[in-house]
């Protein structure tokens, strides 16, 4: 199916001379295990185009370079447009328009024929609406991060799994090669999932990841790719679309709320934990509180004890994301897994951790870095603690170990 898609009404003007210059990517979409790989491919795709910092014209680059230029890019503001065609191999089920901001919102529009879908997220509004045909869905109340229910697009899925698969390539060293006519790096492949292995292409001029592969067996099982990228450093104007006459208009509600720390903690009558440092440049973006929120029945945990009194705490360095989240672990600690899979069967398997200061010193967890969405999680006697974000092991340790009970 081909998929076309027009964003004329979006002011996303054309990037200035030189801009590709300061750079650079990421992404992750692995298995279909999320909703709408298309969106998670796009989204995977915003971090990498605002502040690519690589030297232009270098002959050889190793991973260590596309890594710093990776994350300095997640630092950065703006949005970027384009086309994103995914799927399995030889399908390309998924591909469709898209423009992402680094404030958390897109826009997503794909056609097909006289069909038009577009898919708009707010995050000032907690607010994604979903506009098909006769149909016009609005779901509110989305949490700012997984592992509860957010947006079908989430910002930044996956780019936290090509920092783990950067800061893994043997030797260090990336490929020359030749894509789409353009100069590019070819991060060789690094097995993942079991049986699995990752290839990643980026675009040498712009610093760009165009191309994610996933392989078994050395046969390719699922690709995506970028098209008519356009970025730009101003952060595009993004709003809800409202129902046309005649529409058949719905509303889920998902639950979460925007508060503050003091009002959800008497809202949740516990204290929740809090990170004393966080990376470089993070700032706290949102405090969001749910009493019960619904489970969505195809992601993030559905079969786990349902999650009562959840504190979700969102914090933001421009593109680059980090979420920690607390909710009551209930009678049976053992009944939980991961909190970020929708059963134990597709849960990745987790190196155990021993946290090292903070309110959790001396307790054992679970990292898991082979995901779209690099996490911790624990449950304890009284809660259950997550961390995850688009950033790597370090990162993910130095705010667990500096949590602390909130005053």
């Amino acid at each position: 199916m081909t998929i076309g898609i027009d964003l004329r009404d979006l002011e996303v003007p054309e990037h200035r001379p030189g801009f590709f210059d300061e750079l650079r990517k990421e992404l992750a979409p692995r298995r279909s295990r999320r909703p709408l790989l298309l969106l998670a491919a796009a989204a995977a795709i915003v971090a990498s185009v605002l502040a690519f910092t690589l030297t232009r014209g270098s002959e050889v680059a190793d991973a260590a370079q596309v890594q710093a230029a990776v994350e300095h890019a997640l630092a950065s503001t703006g949005s970027i447009s384009g086309r994103i065609v995914s799927g399995a191999a030889g399908t390309e089920s998924s591909d469709g328009y898209f423009v992402l901001s680094s404030t958390g919102a897109f826009k997503i529009v794909a056609s097909n024929g006289n069909i038009t879908q577009t898919t708009v997220y707010d995050p000032a509004r907690s607010t994604e609406v979903y506009d098909f045909d006769s149909v016009y869905s609005r779901t509110i109340g989305l949490a700012p991060g997984q592992p509860d229910i957010v947006p079908n697009a989430l910002l930044q899925s996956g780019m936290g799994s090509i920092l783990a698969t950067l800061a893994h390539v043997p030797g260090g060293k990336v490929e020359n090669v030749t894509y789409d006519g353009r100069s590019a790096w070819l991060v060789p492949p690094r097995s993942g999932t079991p049986g699995d292995q990752t290839a990643i292409t980026v675009d040498r001029a712009t610093g760009i990841p165009v191309r994610w592969q996933t392989f078994n067996g050395g046969a390719l099982v699922y690709e995506w790719r970028i098209e008519h990228l356009r970025a730009s450093s101003t952060v595009a104007r993004i709003t809800l679309p409202a129902p046309t006459h005649g529409q058949k208009v719905g509303v889920a509600d998902a639950g979460f709320r925007h508060t503050s720390l003091a009002r959800a903690r008497t809202a949740a009558g516990y204290q929740p934990l809090v990170p004393t440092r966080l990376p470089h440049g993070f700032t706290l973006a949102g405090i969001s509180f749910a009493s019960s929120p619904p489970r969505d029945p195809a992601t993030y945990g559905n079969g786990n004890p349902a999650s009562r009194d959840v504190i979700s705490l969102s914090y933001r360095r421009g593109l680059d994301e980090i979420v920690v989240t607390t909710r009551r672990t209930g009678a049976d600690p053992s009944a939980w897994f991961d909190p970020f899979w929708s059963s134990p069967n597709l849960a990745d398997s987790p190196s155990r951790i021993t946290f090292t200061g903070g309110a959790l010193a001396g307790e054992s967890g679970n990292l898991v870095l082979d995901s779209a969405f690099p996490h911790i999680w624990i449950a304890g006697p009284k809660l259950v603690v997550t961390i995850g974000g688009t950033v790597g092991r370090a990162d993910l340790l130095e705010v667990a170990n500096s949590l602390h009970v909130a005053g």
